[in-house]
């Protein structure tokens, strides 16, 4: 995995150009993809797969569980963690997910949780979490 690569879905274009910037000011370096289609292909054209993806749950041309399906279906794909970021309050809609699932504008959430999948504190993180512990001499 390529750590602090982080792959972003999403069709509104203000939430992923906005989503991308914020990630790139905390550090991690993102791609932003408008659709299940475009992620899909840089999937399969990776050499190396992202960190984590963060995906809409309503995106245009695929239902979330399909997506989530061929994920879980490819070997590599498989093996990278999902965060679920979403402006709908549909419980229905995230039910059985198995994904941690945050809700949008809580972006300081997001980040923790992808800094958690990257095993690394966010930079707006205190300056206490993120020191390394010490180590025995």
């Amino acid at each position: 995995m390529n750590a602090g690569s982080v792959f972003v879905v999403d069709d509104d274009p203000d939430c992923l150009v906005g989503l991308g910037e914020l990630l790139e000011d905390e550090g991690f370096r993102p791609s932003l993809f408008r659709c299940a289609a475009d992620v899909l292909g840089a999937l399969a054209a990776s050499a190396e797969m992202p960190s984590v993806i963060v995906l809409d749950l309503h995106l245009p041309d695929v239902s979330h569980g399909d997506l989530i399906a061929m994920f879980e279906a490819h070997a590599d794909w498989s093996r990278v963690p999902q965060i679920v970021f979403t402006a709908w309050n549909d419980a229905s809609a995230r039910a059985g997910l198995g994904r941690p699932v945050v809700r949008k504008p809580d972006v300081e959430s997001l980040i923790g949780a992808i800094a958690r999948l990257c095993r690394r504190p966010p930079r707006s993180a205190p300056r206490d979490a993120r020191r390394a512990p010490p180590t025995d001499r």
